[in-house]
C-alpha cells in the first residue's frame, strides 16, 4: 500500500496535465508543521510556525495546502495533492518544520507517528525529500524549498535515540546537500552538519526571521534569505547559520506588488505563457507540446527552433521576447565583467552554452573538487554532470570546483569562473587565497560557513573585509585592512 501511494505521487504530475484546466492556480504552496511526535521528542514551535507562514503565503496569493501534525498516511495524501495542483504552476513552494534526518546522503521528513528502529523503516514511515522534489518538476516556473529541520544518519544514531531541544532525531549531524535543477531555490534553516534550534519564543529562529520579511514588496528571494541568515546568526549567537542552494536563472520575489524602483526589471521576469490555450485541434495540441518542451530553456536556439517551426504560432511573440531577454542578459554580463567569453556548445553535453569569466571565482555551492586537471577538462566535466551549473578553475593549483549554482562572481586573479545557462551578480569583496591581514578585527564568528561571512560583511559598510580560516570555519571581520602576509588555509576578502 505504501509503495502504491508513493507511485501515485510520482505519477500525479503526469496525470494532472490531462485533467487540470488551464486556469489552475499558478502559485501553490505545501506548508507542513509537525510538533506532536509520538516516538520522538515533541517540538514546541513547528505547528505554529506552519500556521503563521501558511497565513502569510495565503495573503500573497498562494493556493496553500496546509498540513499540521501529519501522520504518515496523511503526509502522503498532502504530497499527492500538492503534486496534482502544481502541474503548470508558475511557482511551487514547500515549507517544512519538524524532525528530519538523513541516511546515505538522502533526506527524510518525519511524520508524527514514525517509529524508526531500523533502516528499512525509513522506506515505509518517512517522506523522502527527493520524492517531493521530483513532483515539483511538473511546474513551468520557479520552485522554492524551505526546510526548517535537521538531518542525521539514523544508523549512526541508532534511530531510536531522541532529542530535546533541536529538530534532529539523535546526534548533531546536519543536513545533507540536496541537488537541484535550474529554476530551483533551496534553503535550509542551518548549514550542513549543524543543528536547527526550535527556539524559546513563539517561532523558531528561522521561521521568525522569514516571517519578518516575507511580505516585503519587490524583495528578491536571494536578498530576503540573506536577511534571514543575518537575523538567525544574530539571534543564535552564530550557533545556527542558514544555508541556501540556488540555480535560479532570474530574479524571483514572493510579493511582486512593488512599484517604482522596487519592481523587478523586465530582464528579471520570466515570460508567462497565456492561460488560454490554442484552439483544440491536433495541430494546436502538437504546437503546445513543442512549446512546453522549450519555453523554460535558457538556450536561445531552442526558442528560435519553435519560431522556425511555427512562424505563425500562438507563442511566437513570447519566444522572441525570451530571446531578446537572453541577449540583454548576455550583454549586461559582458559589460559588467568585461572579460566574459561565451560558447554555445561544449563537449559531451546537451546543456546550454557556458560563459567564462577569467579572474573571477564562482561563489558557493561546491559539488565536487577535482585535482590536477586542465581548464578544458573542468569545462567538460561540468558539462557532463547534470547537477553542475557553474565551476571555478584555479590555474595555479590546477584544481577544478564543480558547483550546483552560483551566489555571485568574486574577483580572484588565480581563478576562472564558468556558468552554464545561469547568471550571477558581481560581488563587491575581492578574494585572495592563502593571505591574511592580522589586526583591526571588530568581530569574530565561529563555526560559520564562508558564504555567511561574506554576506554579513558585504551588507555592513563598516566592514572593510574579513579573513576566513577554513580549518576552524571561523571569520574575523575587519574595520581596516592592514599589512598582509602569506598564510596557508586562510582567504582574505577586501572591499
Amino acid at each position: 500500500m505504501r509503495l502504491f501511494a508513493l507511485l501515485v505521487i510520482c505519477l500525479a504530475g503526469f496525470l494532472a496535465h490531462a485533467v487540470l484546466p488551464a486556469e489552475a492556480a499558478k502559485r501553490v504552496a505545501l506548508v507542513v508543521g509537525n510538533s506532536a511526535y509520538q516516538h520522538a521528542a515533541r517540538l514546541k514551535n513547528p505547528r505554529q510556525d506552519a500556521v503563521a507562514i501558511a497565513s502569510a503565503l495565503k495573503a500573497l496569493g498562494f493556493d496553500v495546502i496546509e498540513g499540521l501534525d501529519l501522520k504518515e498516511a496523511d503526509f502522503v495524501a498532502k504530497v499527492s495533492d500538492f503534486a496534482t495542483r502544481i502541474e503548470g504552476a508558475d511557482v511551487a513552494l514547500l515549507y517544512y518544520a519538524g524532525h528530519g534526518l538523513q541516511a546515505h546522503g538522502k533526506n527524510y521528513l518525519v511524520p508524527v507517528d514514525a517509529n524508526l528502529k531500523r533502516e528499512l523503516d525509513l522506506q515505509f514511515q518517512t517522506m523522502p525529500v527527493d520524492l517531493i522534489l521530483k513532483s515539483m518538476a511538473a511546474t513551468k516556473g520557479v520552485n522554492v524549498v524551505l526546510l526548517d529541520a535537521c538531518r542525521n544518519d539514523p544508523l549512526a544514531d541508532k534511530l531510536a535515540r531522541s532529542v530535546t531541544s533541536t529538530r534532529s532525531i539523535g546526534g548533531t549531524r546536519g543536513l545533507a546537500r540536496v541537488g537541484n535543477v535550474v529554476g530551483t531555490y533551496i534553503a535550509f534553516s542551518t548549514s550542513p552538519d549543524s543543528v536547527a534550534l526550535d527556539g524559546d519564543g513563539d517561532h523558531s529562529p528561522f521561521a521568525s526571521a522569514f516571517l519578518k520579511d516575507i511580505k516585503a514588496p519587490g524583495l528578491d528571494i536571494e536578498v530576503l534569505m540573506r536577511r534571514v541568515r543575518a537575523d538567525v546568526i544574530a539571534e543564535t549567537g552564530g550557533r545556527q547559520v542558514p544555508w541556501s542552494n540556488s540555480s535560479l536563472t532570474s530574479g524571483f520575489v514572493l510579493n511582486p506588488s512593488a512599484t517604482g524602483a522596487d519592481k523587478p526589471t523586465a530582464s528579471q521576469q520570466q515570460p508567462v505563457t497565456p492561460q488560454t490555450p490554442p484552439a483544440s485541434s491536433q495541430k494546436a495540441a502538437e504546437e503546445r507540446l513543442y512549446w512546453d518542451s522549450v519555453r523554460n530553456s535558457n538556450d536561445a536556439d531552442l526558442l528560435q527552433s519553435y519560431i522556425n517551426r511555427y512562424p505563425q504560432g500562438a507563442y511566437v511573440e513570447i519566444a522572441r521576447l525570451g530571446i531578446q531577454r537572453m541577449q540583454r542578459e548576455k550583454q549586461q554580463q559582458q559589460q559588467r565583467f568585461g572579460t566574459g567569453s561565451s560558447n554555445s556548445t561544449q563537449p559531451g553535453s546537451q546543456k546550454p552554452g557556458y560563459t567564462l569569466y577569467p579572474n573571477y571565482d564562482s561563489f558557493g555551492f561546491d559539488l565536487q573538487r577535482i585535482n590536477k586537471v586542465s581548464l578544458n577538462d573542468c569545462i567538460a566535466r561540468c558539462g557532463r554532470n547534470s547537477e553542475c551549473h557553474a565551476f571555478t578553475y584555479n590555474g595555479h593549483y590546477r584544481v577544478c570546483f564543480l558547483k550546483t549554482g552560483s551566489n555571485g562572481l568574486i574577483p580572484n586573479t588565480n581563478a576562472t569562473a564558468g556558468l552554464f545557462g545561469i547568471t550571477a551578480p558581481k560581488r563587491t569583496l575581492t578574494g585572495f587565497d592563502n593571505v591574511d591581514a592580522p589586526g583591526n578585527d571588530f568581530s569574530h564568528l565561529k563555526r560559520a560557513d564562508l558564504m555567511s561571512c561574506y554576506d554579513i560583511c558585504e551588507a555592513d559598510n563598516s566592514c572593510r573585509g574579513f579573513a576566513y580560516v577554513y580549518k576552524t570555519q571561523s571569520c574575523w571581520f575587519k574595520a581596516l585592512i592592514g599589512p598582509t602576509h602569506k598564510r596557508s588555509g586562510v582567504s582574505l576578502f577586501v572591499r
